[in-house]
């Protein structure tokens, strides 16, 4: 790339781009955050529910003194007769076991020394660097998942699973004396409560899938926003670049009016004195000076309109009376050559709200352009008609000349814009200026060497 080689900055490109990027940035992170929020809530949901039903069998069965004799590490019941009372221990561990979903338990000592497990091979362990346990130790109730992490056991305790592979859930749970004051020991469940993780499964599911959507819906929101905003700036810009036109066709359009128009009357004079005192050939010589003349001066009238249109003057306007007036105008030069006119005029046809003036010039521009089309001779129809749904009245005029090429047909309106070799390329892109002031619109449609039709659409004037 050389020294002010500067490329466009397409600014749809970029912003469909980076929205994308940063769209799909934060639906992954939030679908991710929700998930894990929402995983972690129905587990501890469950782990209080795990932790209220083993507060009820304290309730129900006084264990303390086997705790507070396994402080001393006595391993005996203090306060209980080893033959009368074990099965009693036995059974407040082993419902603990027989919860539902459970897969493996383990109970501490304030020591970190395992005094019960359902895995015998467990029992009289210590089991170092577990976080989890100190905070339940502190009086926290922990629940840990493997969901995210299924790979080997990362803890001692993990080895003595019967299925370590499983997905599971760690309860650490806190077990206080009597009077809820000081700490006894820790009871630690393994559970793999599948209903749970299929109901946190569907959930993360459905939280995925409104991440996708709502991602795609604020993307399709936004690109058809900043396609709507692309679109209204780039007919700005068209505006823009028409009123500078229109800046540089209104000087154009005093130089010319001041240079040439008195001279050209005076050649009209001339000329037509001339074509009164010629006889023979030299008539229609002098009778193609005159019609020149007037050309250029229909050409200066045009500069001058285009570039100082006011605010136009609304008023009703009988339309069909417009027709007839430009239809008569234009009669001498249609009967020479050799065009027909064809009027499909609907009676009864209501009055438009439209300036006069300025209607009978865009007809009068329209016809000029249909006769230039068929200079071999050829159909000039003039229509009007009300509209379909009855709220515009439409006038048509079409001829059956060379028409217009395609790609010349997209660009028809634009100022200067012309493939005539006599022509400025003002009158349709006026004719569509005015009929933008006085609140219509026009259509252009062409086929090469079929004709051409222009449709004006007039508001009715309200009674």
């Amino acid at each position: 790339m050389g020294f002010g080689d500067h490329r466009a900055f397409n600014a749809t490109r970029w912003f469909a781009l980076l929205s994308l990027a940063i769209i799909t940035i934060l639906s992954i992170g939030t679908a991710s955050v929700l998930s894990r929020i929402m995983g972690d809530l129905v587990l501890r949901h469950d782990g209080v529910v795990a932790l209220e039903f083993v507060q009820s069998i304290l309730k129900t069965q006084d264990v303390q003194p086997f705790f507070l004799g396994m402080r001393d590490k006595k391993g005996v019941l203090a306060e209980f007769d080893p033959n009368r009372n074990a099965d009693h221990i036995q059974q407040f561990f082993q419902r603990i076991a027989d919860m539902p979903n459970v897969i493996h338990t383990n109970v501490y000592d304030l020591e970190r020394r395992v005094i019960w497990s359902s895995n015998r091979a467990a029992i009289n362990q210590i089991m170092p660097d577990n976080d989890e346990l100190d905070e339940a130790l502190q009086g926290e109730l922990v629940v840990e998942s493997s969901a995210d992490n299924l790979a080997s056991p990362a803890k001692p305790e993990h080895f003595f699973l019967d299925k370590p592979d499983v997905r599971f859930v760690e309860n650490y749970i806190p077990i206080y004396d009597a009077k809820q004051h000081a700490i006894l020991g820790v009871v630690e469940i393994y559970k793999s409560p599948k209903p749970i993780f299929a109901t946190i499964d569907t959930l993360v599911r459905w939280v995925w899938l409104c991440a996708f959507l709502s991602g795609v819906l604020l993307y399709a929101g936004l690109f058809w926003l900043m396609r709507r905003a692309e679109r209204v700036m780039k007919h700005q810009q068209g505006q823009l670049i028409a009123n500078e036109a229109m800046v540089a066709v209104g000087e154009m359009a005093s130089a010319v009016a001041h240079g040439i128009r008195n001279p050209l009357a005076s050649i009209r004079t001339s000329a037509e004195l001339c074509v009164d005192d010629a006889v023979g050939a030299a008539k229609e010589p002098m009778q193609d000076i005159v019609d020149e003349v007037d050309r250029l001066e229909q050409w200066v009238r045009n500069l001058l309109t285009y570039a100082g249109q006011g605010h136009a003057k609304l008023e009703p306007v009988d339309l069909n009376l417009v027709l007839r007036s430009a239809a008569d105008g234009y009669a001498r030069e249609l009967s020479r050559l050799n065009i027909q006119t064809a009027f499909a005029i609907a009676k009864n046809v209501p009055l438009i709200r439209s300036d006069s003036g300025l209607t009978l010039q865009m007809v009068n521009s329209l016809i000029a352009n249909a006769i230039e089309a068929m200079p071999n001779g050829g159909t000039l129809t003039l229509q009007s008609r009300l509209s379909t749904d009855k709220r515009n009245v439409e006038l048509q005029i079409a001829d059956t000349g060379i028409g217009i090429a395609p790609d010349q047909l997209q660009k028809i309106f634009q100022p200067f814009s012309t493939s005539k070799r006599k022509g400025l390329g003002l009158g349709l892109s006026l004719v569509k200026r005015t009929m933008e002031r006085i609140g219509g619109a026009i259509a252009i449609e062409s086929l090469q060497g079929r004709g051409t039709q222009a449709t004006l659409k007039f508001s009715i004037e309200k009674s």
